[in-house]
């Protein structure tokens, strides 16, 4: 007889999980969206720094406007200091960096310029 009081608990478990999962997705974009770039245009190196301090390692992916990933890694900020990544080796032109940790996501531009 009490089958009813029982799925209710469940479904508002169930509800309160999903609403966290989404604060929580949100709190990292907006952590993620703080990561700066520079220089902007760049020729042989660009960098990556984040005031927050953030213990997992972000991946990131630098894909040029057809689409193609030119570069692909991961960067820690766990001491909140900048990260270096060489792109010396890329053609000059535009390019989209994604910044991605869980299922949050940014994306930053950078011009490469050659010399």
């Amino acid at each position: 007889m009490n089958k009813k009081c029982f799925f209710i608990p469940l479904v508002f478990f169930f509800i309160l999980l999903s609403c966290k999962e989404e604060e929580v997705t949100q709190d990292i974009e907006a952590i993620l969206s703080e990561i700066k770039v520079y220089p902007n245009p760049a020729t042989e190196v660009i960098y990556f720094k984040l005031e927050n301090r953030l213990e997992e390692a972000i991946s990131f992916e630098i894909i040029d406007v057809s689409g193609k990933t030119e570069l692909s890694g991961q960067v820690s900020f766990k001491n909140s200091e900048e990260q270096s990544i060489e792109i010396g080796h890329l053609k000059g032109g535009l390019y989209l960096i994604y910044f991605k940790l869980d299922n949050a996501e940014t994306v930053k531009q950078i011009i490469k310029d050659d010399l």
